[in-house]
């Protein structure tokens, strides 16, 4: 009987979070100028990544290429939502609502770091507002790591290419 109404509380506690999160979301103020499905993310916008890529000689497509080929080989870290920033400054109310409902995106989003230490997340941004709404201080996420793969793309780009044989 115990573990049942441990039970049920747990589930009532849930319940009241999810209500809790849907409320708080019904307050993001909606984005001027776009669709009427998107309101403004809570999250800190980051608006000098392309600056940034710019300047250690990299293009979104070598990025968004390599992050999409190496997703599952990104370190894993928990860190937390506060020191999260993104590029998108909206978020899709029925996207986290679906979430909050049972039927989250899978896997844990992707923020690139930056050479300052700041983390922008690149994919993920409703599961990072989500966490947020839910009262999360933390969340896991993979983390490229720009400065290193910078560095290594042009260790790559500055290695002699080795001569096979004639064949």
């Amino acid at each position: 009987m115990r573990i049942i109404l441990k039970e049920l509380k747990k589930i009532i506690s849930e319940v009241r979070s999810v209500s809790e999160a849907l409320q708080r979301l019904s307050t993001f103020p909606p984005v001027s100028g776009g669709s009427g499905d998107r309101v403004r993310s809570p999250l800190p916008i980051c608006d000098d990544l392309d600056t940034i890529m710019s300047s250690l000689g990299l293009t979104h497509r070598q990025v968004g290429s390599t992050i999409s080929r190496q997703k599952t080989q990104l370190l894993r870290m928990t860190v937390e939502i506060a020191s999260l920033m993104t590029m998108q400054n909206y978020v899709v109310p029925s996207v986290i609502e679906a979430a909050l409902n049972g039927h989250p995106p899978e896997g844990d989003p992707i923020a690139i770091k930056l050479p300052d230490g700041r983390l922008v997340v690149t994919d993920g941004n409703h599961r990072v507002v989500t966490a947020m709404l839910l009262r999360e201080s933390s969340i896991m996420v993979g983390v490229f790591d720009l400065q290193a793969f910078a560095q290594e793309t042009s260790l790559t780009a500055s290695s002699p290419v080795p001569r096979g044989r004639g064949r």
